[in-house]
């Protein structure tokens, strides 16, 4: 059995599989199956696959869906098929930047006898540098690196919560034990946006020991690109990510990550309070941010609720003094 089961999941995007596969050959460590999910992409998408696998070896092997159910279902049909000791992801539109990403993971897991490794990683618009250093604001805060080197950092649990307010983990840099994949069940396959927010906590809560490399290892495409995410609206995308979040917070065990969840859901109340504004819904608008406040008090949803407060009082003043000239 191979140490190492990557798994990819694919729709519609044939050219940028390809890319993500030449890349993967192009790894240091070779003691790995490749597993790309394809999740019933159209006849004409999958006809492309027979001579893209002519350049492939035995280690890489397609699993189609017949019907489409989203990341989080593909990511799983995926780790089912599995049989490594270890699982890395990476989507199918980005691609790891460095060719000792599995070799500086599984060496780390195995020495430190850790079960969730991640890296850092850049976004880039359209081939261009966008960010260089994604995860910035957990490189400020690490101070434990491991014996072994490699730019490696064990994460405490203090240190993930302060990260999760601002970040996920992203599925192009994860290498994880499969018993801890397994343990958790993986992708929660009720949601078809926001799973990797959901996984990120419930994953933080259940490690026992968590590794961070804070060297760039992979590109994250944020140009504007056909994707899952841009199939819902803006409140689609928000009310899948208030559930995610509650989705975290009933099946950890951390109160302080439980905290970090109940804030994520109560900033998203706000974002969602914006799109009513904009919307025109005001009187909407308002009780989310009342919500916001109840269930997480911020500087933010108290400045929106004070100002629409004394939009009121100006509005009501002015509607007086014009009735009584």
């Amino acid at each position: 059995m191979p140490t190492v089961s990557i798994v990819i999941a694919t729709r519609n995007r044939p050219q940028k599989l390809e890319r993500l596969l030449k890349c993967i050959q192009q790894q240091e460590f070779t003691d790995y199956e490749c597993i790309v999910v394809d999740d019933a992409s159209p006849a004409e998408v999958q006809a492309q696959y027979a001579s893209m696998w002519d350049g492939l070896d035995s280690r890489f092997t397609l699993h189609r869906r017949e019907y489409p159910g989203g990341p989080a279902q593909g990511r799983n049909t995926g780790i089912r098929a599995a049989s490594g000791t270890y699982i890395a992801f990476c989507d199918d539109d980005d691609y790891w930047t460095r060719t000792d990403h599995l070799a500086v993971a599984v060496g780390a897991l195995d020495s430190e006898h850790a079960d969730f490794f991640f890296a850092n990683m850049q976004t880039s618009i359209d081939g261009v540098i966008a960010n260089p250093d994604w995860f910035s604001a957990l490189t400020k805060i690490i101070h434990h690196p491991i014996a072994s080197g490699d730019d490696i950092y064990t994460i405490k649990r203090d240190q993930l919560a302060e990260f999760l307010k601002h970040r996920i983990h992203h599925a192009n840099t994860m290498v994880v034990s499969r018993a801890l994949l397994n343990r958790i069940d993986a992708y929660w396959e009720k949601v078809s946006f926001a799973e990797d927010h959901d996984l990120s906590f419930r994953i933080s809560d259940a490690a026992s020991r968590v590794l961070f490399r804070r060297t760039v290892t992979a590109d994250l495409d944020v140009s504007y690109h056909p994707s899952v995410a841009r199939t819902f609206s803006e409140q689609d995308r928000l009310l899948f990510g208030m559930l995610a979040a509650l989705h975290a917070e009933a099946n950890i065990n951390s109160p302080l990550l439980r905290k970090v969840a109940r804030g994520n859901r109560a900033w998203r109340l706000i974002e969602l309070a914006q799109y009513a504004e904009k919307n025109g819904q005001k009187t909407a608008a308002v009780e989310f941010v009342w919500q916001s406040l109840l269930l997480a008090p911020s500087s933010t949803a108290l400045r929106m609720l004070l100002g629409s407060i004394w939009q009121r009082i100006t509005s009501r003043a002015a509607s007086q003094q014009k009735q009584s000239s």
